[in-house]
């Protein structure tokens, strides 16, 4: 899988979550105290898990670039 094909996979699953939880929080009458908590911890949740997709690809483009050095000598 490519790094775009996950991340807006992750993207995608993001905004699902971020949809059940409006719904739930909407039928529950939640207040806006609450809203806010969700969306600072959903924004964060994005923050880290896109980062560690980032930092996934870069390690498997460094690996693949040493193993081209390698086989070029």
């Amino acid at each position: 899988m490519t790094e775009t094909k996950a991340l807006v996979l992750l993207f995608a699953g993001l905004m699902a979550l971020t949809c059940v939880a409006a719904i739930v929080l909407s039928v529950t009458n939640a207040g806006g105290v609450v809203f806010g908590f969700v969306a600072v911890f959903l924004v964060g949740l994005g923050g880290f898990a896109s980062s560690c997709v980032v930092m996934h690809y870069g390690k498997v483009e460094e690996r693949r670039k040493r193993e081209e050095i390698i086989l070029s000598r």
